[in-house]
């Protein structure tokens, strides 16, 4: 049985925004004629991109079990987009509500 549905489809949908910067990302890598200039920052970009969507994945999989660990990764994750004027803090805050007591289904 699926739990927190709101909150499950919220982190895949990011997963998925985050795997598409990365495909954008590599294409204008690969396109960019061999510059070595920019290495260090395709690669740091590279690098946050993948880190920010395997953390929703990893989310997105402990919110759909119910566990304690989705909540706390899913509050984490909810107050750094908090930070994120005007989108981040409408899905910092669709987020955070899904979050709470009143809402959270944790698995029996």
């Amino acid at each position: 049985m699926q739990l927190n549905k709101t909150l499950y489809y919220t982190h895949n949908t990011l997963f998925g925004f985050y795997g598409i910067l990365l495909l954008i990302l590599i294409f204008c890598a690969l396109t960019s004629g061999g510059n070595s200039t920019g290495f260090v920052g395709v690669v740091f970009a590279f690098a946050v991109l993948f880190s920010l969507a395997y953390l929703h994945y990893k989310a997105a999989i402990e919110v759909e079990k119910g566990s304690e660990i989705g909540r706390l990764m899913s509050t984490i994750i909810g107050f750094l987009f908090l930070i994120g004027f005007p989108i981040g803090t409408c899905i910092g805050l669709l987020i955070l509500l899904n979050v709470r007591k009143a809402k959270w289904q944790a698995a029996d």
